[in-house]
């Protein structure tokens, strides 16, 4: 092959161009894997779902990765895959397609639930090896195997299988990539391995909806092929030539030489969206390839350790990921936001900016520790004068002295005149004329043409009408600056007033102008105690960049100060120069980045060295706001020049996420998690006795994930919008119950927030004794108890009341009739009745009081509880038998239970029944002409049998027959018992009685 030497000395011109400008292409490069899970895996494949979450494909499994951390996805994970070993990642809408060593798993990335296929599921793959996935531009997923086939998903976990039939001569080809140029037109590259190197087919494959037709267009013995669609065209890698496929022809075109035959070794060819060419290398190295010329540039190493590329992925933010074999790169370009002036790279060393100044004629001059610049209007640079400084110490200061001419305030030398003509620096003041402190640090002429000189030890002033030069001490003050402070900041104010700023804080300093020497009163603002570096006065409003306490609102008369640093977003709390922007907008240079802060919204934006800033670390008096409103900051290595209409404040359109959410429960002692996609305003239900509840958030801008910021507020607990500092968890030690709604807000590394927010209801559930339901049950369960002993005690009042009405009821029916006897015998008595009938009379008397007793006696043991059982009631009737009928001669035989268990009778039950027994007795005696009685006492299942029976003939009739009240009172009560009751008088006397003992 002839070489086109004019070619090749043209490129290695190029080269080494792209070469020296590497460091400005990418302003970040790193390895976001290191000290991770992930240092030392492989990384084969990169994807993002529509949560905007990374998921990392590696040799040793699926990572996700939120910008805080990976979360591993494994064979033994929930839910997990089918085969560590990821080769290929795809997404499809919410779903993420993993190709494995041993099949495919689909996890639906909002749910967080897996399928999985493999070659033994129905219509399931045609090799269980997936080697690569690719989704087409109808959204169509196409699998790639070990072996010569290929696969469309056609739904329902369903596969439709192509055979591409290359093999040859018993070649196994396993298909290595895939493709498309056009609409349902693939280009795939299948690869064998051979003693001889890697036999390499490139089919073109057509697919009409029904089958897939295909024609090889190149073969043969190839290393390091590799083939992408660039502009709907085909090209092609080998080795380091890069060609172009031509459909027409089916030719390939040599479109250049990338480099010098086998000096890099390519791995991965790819383009971004917008068609930004990346090729990765195995030199631990990647470079871009200009789609114009097809000339590799920007060569950019990204690893000291030996790194293979394997692939590439940009992000939705345009962040470019590389995997390799030593971990997880991110690499971004320098943005081009800021014109750097007078960097490293220019002068050989670091360039500390001092002072920059305008003159009147609108002339820009800047010095540093060494040289004195003048900013070129044309080129749009700064030019080094190359002044003779006949002082010999640092330049601190500049001050325009007149048009030919600029002060320059030094470091040792006092101040010294700089001839714009001559461009010579001498001595600026006589001999005679002397500063105690040479030390400059500020310089500042006023109205009155006093020259204002701010030293390491103190202020002066130095009056040239009358060629004096003065200490501000304390004896030429009513009030006074302390005579040993640094000046910092010199800043004129309406009527004769100056605003000074100092290593211990602000003064206030009234000047009188009419008399000479100037008097002066002084005044130290006491609520500021931080050294003052710059003051911006914005009508009655003094903006004050402290060294510590960050920026600091003044209201000189209310004297209201405002504190604004790092929680409100400001970039460091060490705060060195200040500008105004445009419309209400100040600028602020820190130790750590430029800030951008809106006075109105109270928002900051942030800028750093990334973003083209000069440097991060920015100087005090080294700023200037030039008269076309063009911004310039010195620091510590340059100037960063811009102008402030450029900068546009668009919210930011990232991905807001709840990454965790997990609190502790004291009942189950353990904790919870909710670890999938939270679906966004579903109601978040916590038990009561939470505690710890963590809320971790992420937000899908990875550039500088830790300085994403996270605000939030909670209505219903607090309204007012927190800051999280510093950090994307939210904890709460414990949630009272109740109904809330958090709502949270991001906002980037520069301090945009984001358009999206998310809103949680959040319901902290009551404990079940203090919810309404138990409450309510509560009381009316007490209302029930009060009632049901309310009730109670109605019932037992009752029952008492209706026991007195028993016991005064037998009381007068049984004793009445007694006593009223013994009554009337007693007034016979009085009658003076003869002695036999008084003997009769009394023996009536003692007869009636005998049965009076026994009646009292019947009534006693009625009502007494500890004779409520069956055993004592036969025991009582027995009793009864022996002491009517034993003194009568009449012989009885009584048949009573006999149970294991004793039985117990209500007290009315065994009272009525008693009664009815000695009632029945009674009448026998006093009525039958019987010589026996039998009594039998049984139980018949759940009822009790009295049955009394007598041998006697007939009834005798008396006064007191059987219609009398004896009879009536055994009806009476064998009714209160609800027995059954037989009376038969025809010969004797038998009563038998039947009643259910359980009721």
């Amino acid at each position: 092959m002839s070489f086109d030497w004019y070619k090749i000395i043209v490129f290695l011109i190029l080269f080494s161009v792209s070469i020296t400008i590497e460091a400005q292409e990418f302003a970040t490069i790193e390895n976001v894997t290191s000290g991770t899970k992930l240092q030392n895996h492989n990384i084969l494949d990169i994807a993002q779902d529509s949560q905007g979450y990374l998921w990392i494909g590696t040799n040793w499994g699926l990572f996700k990765y939120d910008g805080y951390q990976f979360k591993p996805y494994t064979i033994i994970t929930s839910p997990s895959l089918v085969n560590n070993n990821i080769k290929t990642l795809i997404v499809q809408d919410d779903n993420l397609w993993i190709g494995t060593k041993g099949g495919l798993n689909i996890i639906n990335t909002k749910t967080n639930s897996s399928e999985s296929i493999t070659s033994s599921s129905k219509n399931g793959l045609a090799s269980n090896y997936v080697t690569k996935l690719y989704k087409d531009k109808k959204n169509n997923i196409w699998v790639g195997y070990n072996t010569d086939k290929l696969s469309k998903y056609i739904g329902n976990f369903e596969f439709q299988h192509f055979d591409l039939k290359v093999n040859k001569n018993g070649m196994l080809f396993i298909v290595n990539d895939i493709v498309e140029a056009t609409p349902n037109t693939f280009y795939v590259k299948l690869l064998c391995e051979t003693l001889n190197g890697n036999y390499i087919t490139i089919i073109e494959a057509k697919y009409d909806g029904n089958k897939l037709s295909t024609k090889v267009i190149k073969e043969g013995v190839m290393d390091n092929v590799l083939i992408l669609s660039i502009d709907n065209r085909l090209h092609l890698i080998e080795r380091n030539n890069l060609y172009k496929f031509n459909e027409d022809s089916g030719n390939f075109k040599l479109m250049n030489n990338l480099f010098r035959q086998d000096s890099v070794q390519n791995l991965t060819f790819y383009a971004d969206k917008t068609n930004n060419i990346f090729i990765g290398t195995q030199n631990k190295s990647f470079y871009n390839l200009n789609k114009e010329t097809y000339l590799p540039q920007n060569y950019t190493i990204i690893s000291d350790n030996e790194t293979w590329i394997n692939t590439f992925f940009t992000d939705n933010s345009g962040l470019l990921w590389a995997g390799t074999t030593n971990g997880l790169f991110k690499i971004k370009k320098r943005a081009n936001l800021f014109k750097r002036q007078l960097q490293e790279s220019y002068l050989g060393y670091r360039n500390k900016m001092r002072s920059i100044i305008q003159d009147k004629k609108g002339e820009i001059y800047a010095v540093n520790q060494t040289n004195l610049f003048k900013y070129d209007t044309i080129n749009k640079e700064f030019i080094d004068l190359k002044w003779e400084n006949k002082n010999n110490s640092a330049p601190y200061a500049l001050l325009e002295n007149d048009e030919n001419s600029l002060l320059v305030g030094s470091q040792g030398s006092g101040i010294s005149i700089y001839n714009k003509n001559t461009n010579v620096c001498k001595p600026f003041f006589k001999k005679h004329q002397k500063l105690s402190n040479n030390h400059i640090i500020k310089l500042f002429r006023d109205s009155h043409d006093i020259l204002w000189i701010g030293t390491l030890d103190g202020l002066y002033y130095f009056d040239k009408k009358n060629d004096w030069i003065v200490k501000i001490q304390n004896s030429n003050l009513q009030e006074g600056i302390e005579e040993s402070e640094s000046i910092y900041e010199i800043k004129p104010f309406k009527d004769n007033q100056l605003w000074i700023g100092t290593n211990t804080g602000l003064y206030h300093l009234q000047v009188d102008y009419s008399v000479f020497p100037l008097q002066f009163h002084a005044t130290k603002i006491e609520t500021i105690q931080d050294a003052v570096r710059s003051i911006l006065i914005d009508n009655d409003i003094l903006w004050i960049a402290t060294q510590t306490q960050g920026l600091l609102k003044y209201h000189s008369k209310t004297h209201k100060l405002t504190q604004i640093n790092e929680t409100n977003g400001l970039s460091s709390n060490t705060v060195y120069s200040i500008l105004s922007g445009k419309n209400h907008e100040i600028w602020l240079g820190t130790i750590n980045g430029l800030s951008r802060y809106n006075t109105l919204s109270k928002e900051f934006l942030n800028y750093y060295d990334y973003d083209g800033l000069a440097s991060n670390e920015f100087n005090a008096s080294s700023q200037l706001k030039a008269k076309n409103g063009e911004l310039f900051f010195g620091g510590q290595n340059g100037i960063s020049q811009f102008m402030p209409s450029n900068f546009k404040t668009d919210s930011t359109n990232f991905n807001l996420n709840i990454s965790t959410i997990s609190w502790y429960s004291a009942k189950a002692d353990s904790t919870f998690k909710i670890e999938s996609e939270y679906i966004k305003n579903k109601p978040l239900e916590l038990p009561f006795n939470n505690a710890f509840v963590n809320f971790e958030f992420s937000l899908t801008d990875y550039f500088k994930p830790a300085n994403n910021t996270f605000k939030y507020k909670i209505s219903g607990f607090h309204n007012d919008w927190r800051v999280l500092n510093k950090t994307n968890v939210l904890s709460f030690t414990i949630l009272p119950p109740g109904n809330y709604n958090l709502e949270v807000m991001a906002s980037t590394n520069y301090g945009k927030w984001n358009n999206q927010h998310i809103t949680i209801p959040i319901i902290v559930k009551q404990i079940y004794y203090k919810r309404w339901w138990f409450i309510t049950a509560s009381l009316v369960l007490i209302l029930l108890i009060f009632y049901l002993i309310r009730k109670y005690e109605l019932s037992h009042i009752i029952k008492l009341e209706s026991l007195r009405l028993q016991i005064s009821r037998d009381l007068h029916d049984e004793l009445g009739s007694s006593l009223t006897g013994i009554a009337i015998r007693s007034e016979l008595l009085k009658e003076k009745i003869g002695m036999k009938a008084k003997d009769k009379v009394l023996d009536e008397i003692a007869e009636q009081s005998r049965s009076a007793v026994d009646s009292l006696s019947d009534i006693v043991w009625a009502i007494d509880s500890r004779n409520n059982s069956i055993q004592n009631l036969s025991d009582r009737m027995g009793n009864i038998l022996y002491l009517l009928l034993k003194p009568l001669n009449i012989t009885y035989t009584f048949e009573t239970l006999q149970e294991r268990k004793p039985l117990y009778l209500k007290q009315d039950y065994r009272q009525h029944l008693l009664l009815i027994f000695k009632e029945t007795i009674t009448n026998i005696v006093k009525h039958s002409n019987a010589t026996h009685v039998a009594v039998t006492f049984m139980r018949e299942k759940n009822k009790i049998k009295l049955e009394i029976k007598d041998n006697g003939t007939k009834v005798i009739k008396t006064t007191t027959n059987l219609n009398g009240n004896g009879i009536k009172n055994i009806r009476m009560r064998a009714k209160k018992i609800k027995a059954d009751l037989r009376i038969n008088a025809t010969n004797g006397f038998t009563v038998e009685l039947l009643f259910d003992y359980l009721k």
